[in-house]
């Protein structure tokens, strides 16, 4: 990671390289941008990595066929690399070593995920190339992790049973309600049974009388049980519901504000912290100004007057977590630019959050 050569950051200036594999069990990718050229003019520039990515595949992705597993690892990769690839000013380009993908837009039989695969892949604007295999080595490494399970074991020591030597195979499409009724009484609302929940009940009726939909029934039933909601314990603390900041009718924008500072930004030129002042009264509409985080009071009042004040005049109340002494600042500086005299029965204080004249 610290020695040449290093991984490249991305330029949406340049179309990228997309090199992806598929193996049984795993997929692998690269994304690259032409990068350094040759002392020759005549010959392409070297494609630079940007970023890696592997996965290992589910089982069931596992048994799919080598075209699905091939286009799987695209749309995984796709998915992974979004943010790169999702509105790209130019085509980028899809490097595989697997040449039907190159026939994907042919029209053919799909089933139901590959229908689903081809919608997405109209989001992205992209050309496939088949390059040989020899030349993708670096993405076919990436899909064969050394720890994932290679399936050298598989279907070892299976016996296969008839089935006639299963039991409690017979599984009723249709039950009558009152039979369904009959057996929750026996296996739930007997007091022997002791209200059981969701699971222990299909546990139990699963044992005795399988049928069709049983599942979302007995769901249905537990949770219209009067007796089950009467004695049901909460496992989770209720949470107290957010107070919502009270508004006078016919408020003007800008009367009733909020305003905070949003910090610990990267620094640039010369500011590193958000100011947010936000309309709570009329539009709800908000306001960022660029400052610093070491900004107090007056300078707080400098930006107000200068964004706020000449649009929408004085607030009449401001909320803000910031302590008394920086409200204070903040009102004191604001009633000196504006050469207000302050009256101290009726100035500004965090308590009564007003302004007057």
């Amino acid at each position: 990671m610290c020695s040449h050569p290093v991984l490249t950051q991305p330029n949406f200036n340049k179309p990228f390289f997309l090199q992806t594999d598929a193996s049984t069990y795993g997929v692998g990718a690269i994304l690259l941008q032409e990068g350094e050229h040759h002392a020759v003019a005549s010959q392409k520039p070297k494609l630079h990595p940007i970023a890696y990515y592997s996965a290992t595949f589910t089982p069931t992705e596992q048994n799919y066929d080598i075209y699905e597993q091939e286009l799987l690892a695209i749309m995984k990769t796709l998915t992974y690399w979004r943010h790169y690839l999702g509105w790209t000013k130019t085509p980028f380009t899809i490097l595989t070593d697997h040449a039907n993908l190159q026939y994907w837009k042919v029209p053919q039989k799909l089933n139901r995920h590959m229908a689903r695969w081809h919608a997405n892949l109209q989001e992205y604007n992209f050309i496939i190339k088949h390059i040989p295999g020899k030349i993708n080595t670096l993405a076919d490494e990436l899909s064969q992790l050394p720890n994932s399970d290679q399936g050298d074991n598989d279907n070892q020591d299976q016996t296969l049973l008839k089935p006639k030597l299963f039991i409690n195979t017979t599984h009723i499409t249709t039950l009558p309600e009152s039979s369904k009724r009959n057996l929750m009484t026996l296996i739930h609302d007997h007091p022997t049974a002791g209200h059981s929940g969701r699971d222990e009940t299909i546990r139990k009726a699963t044992e005795i009388l399988p049928w069709t939909g049983m599942c979302q029934w007995i769901a249905d039933y537990v949770k219209g049980c009067a007796i089950c909601q009467q004695n049901k314990i909460l496992t989770h603390q209720t949470k107290t519901p957010l107070y919502c900041i009270t508004t006078n009718k016919g408020t003007f924008p800008f009367q009733q504000i909020t305003m905070d500072l949003i910090t610990g930004l990267p620094q640039h030129h010369g500011h590193n912290a958000i100011l947010t002042i936000v309309d709570h009264g009329c539009s709800c509409a908000a306001i960022f100004l660029p400052c610093s985080d070491t900004i107090m009071g007056p300078g707080i009042a400098q930006l107000y007057l200068d964004y706020v004040y000449q649009w929408f005049g004085l607030p009449t109340k401001m909320i803000s977590n910031q302590d008394p002494r920086f409200t204070s600042q903040f009102e004191r500086a604001l009633t000196e630019k504006l050469g207000i005299q302050r009256n101290l029965s009726t100035a500004f204080h965090p308590q009564t959050d007003g302004l007057s004249e």
